[in-house]
């Protein structure tokens, strides 16, 4: 501390100077706050955001299980295998993010893409023939009808598009997990780009995932049109001021909330309809769309290795990623409340911050109420216990 305290006057009218001693030093409670904000000390810190590390472990786990690992093993190429197995992984985290978008817009079931988000994703990327590209607003494919038609002579049809789809399930299966998906991206490529590319010499594997990744998933599938989210709204001390005054009643609005689906022994975390009964407790699910409901959910989640997983982890809440949701949920509140609109509505025009600060706030402060009001309840019920034990130690004294 650069401060000094000033002594009294001695006699010979000089003024003698000391440092501040410990006893003189205000009293700080926090000392990682007192430092000035940053993300290691927020009440984020724990949130295991995407590294490059994480990414790799995730890509790893599902493509050492996919099909496409064995289109890879009958390349004859050592240079045509880490190609197309290195495109691939480049594209992991885009691939990634459009797996959960389309799980969670387009599908009950949330965690995989079923036909119909499927259906949906092959007409937004615009890699169907020209007749089959949509209806009325729907874009038709900006190319000449002869680079569709390749060697299979009609150009990609929604009918291959549905078998793709098909062929990547599991027997029986009607959905897409995330290695599924995978498989899935690659058959896209394969049938689009090498059957119907219409190219001499054809595409090789790796150059099509490339082309369907970077010039059609990257431009036209649909995505979180606030990618970064954290960053500007979350990641700061504003938002962490919010929310560390209201965390203790968080945790216990969590805790309520939590745990229906976790063994014994497991830390509570928060399943899907425990999320959706607390916003319905709090009055905030008729004030978003179930679609904004369930995709907070998912953009909140950290990325899990392994989504195969019998303990569904990537399905659940840490508490953590509870605070992440909520304030999701709150940006929800502010575009269809404060602009008139969806996310999709609001995309590139300019977010009053304040005003989303204020939604958070009040977002907060009904999900702190539902704390509340269990405390009441509990006490409410210890001190009806009192009054019962009050009653029989009564009657116990009489009778003796």
């Amino acid at each position: 501390m650069g401060s000094i305290l000033a002594r009294p006057k001695s006699e010979d009218d000089n003024i003698r100077l000391r440092p501040r001693t410990k006893a003189d030093m205000p009293v700080i409670h926090n000392k990682k706050l007192a430092k000035g904000w940053t993300l290691k000390n927020s009440v984020f810190a724990a949130y295991k955001s995407d590294s490059k590390k994480i990414l790799q472990a995730a890509f790893s786990s599902d493509y050492m299980r996919s099909k496409s690992r064995q289109m890879e093993e009958k390349m004859s190429e050592e240079d045509e295998k880490m190609a197309f197995r290195n495109g691939l992984m480049s594209s992991f985290p885009v691939l990634k993010q459009i797996f959960r978008h389309y799980g969670a817009a387009y599908s009950n079931e949330v965690w995989v893409v079923g036909v119909n988000a499927f259906a949906q994703l092959v007409t937004d990327l615009k890699i169907l023939k020209d007749e089959e590209a949509g209806e009325g607003s729907l874009p038709k494919l900006e190319r000449s009808s002869s680079s569709l038609k390749g060697k299979g002579g009609g150009g990609f049809s929604r009918v291959e598009a549905d078998l793709i789809f098909v062929s990547s399930c599991w027997v029986g299966g009607k959905t897409l997990n995330r290695q599924q998906f995978l498989d899935a991206i690659v058959q896209l490529a394969t049938c689009r780009f090498i059957k119907y590319g219409g190219e001499t010499p054809p595409l090789t594997l790796a150059r099509a995932v490339e082309k369907l990744a970077v010039e059609h998933v990257a431009k036209f599938a649909e995505k979180d049109p606030f990618p970064d989210f954290k960053e500007k709204f979350l990641y700061n001390k504003t938002a962490d001021d919010i929310i560390r005054e209201v965390k203790d009643k968080m945790l216990v609005a969590f805790k309520l909330h939590s745990g229906r689906d976790d063994t014994p022994g497991e830390a509570k975390t928060m399943s899907m309809g425990e999320y959706v009964e607390l916003l319905a407790w709090c009055k905030i699910d008729g004030r978003i769309t179930e679609r904004a409901t369930r995709l907070s959910f998912v953009r909140a989640k950290e990325t899990v290795i392994d989504e195969t997983d019998a303990r569904s982890v990537h399905k659940k809440l840490k508490f953590v990623e509870f605070l992440e949701v909520m304030s999701r949920v709150a940006f929800a509140v502010y575009c269809c409340e404060k602009v008139g609109g969806s996310e999709r509505e609001v995309e590139g025009m300019l977010v009053d911050v304040d005003e989303f600060y204020r939604c958070m706030r009040e977002v907060f402060e009904l999900v702190v109420g539902r704390a509340d009001a269990a405390s009441k309840k509990g006490r409410g019920a210890r001190l009806s216990l009192e009054g019962v034990a009050k009653g029989l130690a009564g009657k116990v004294e009489g009778a003796v």
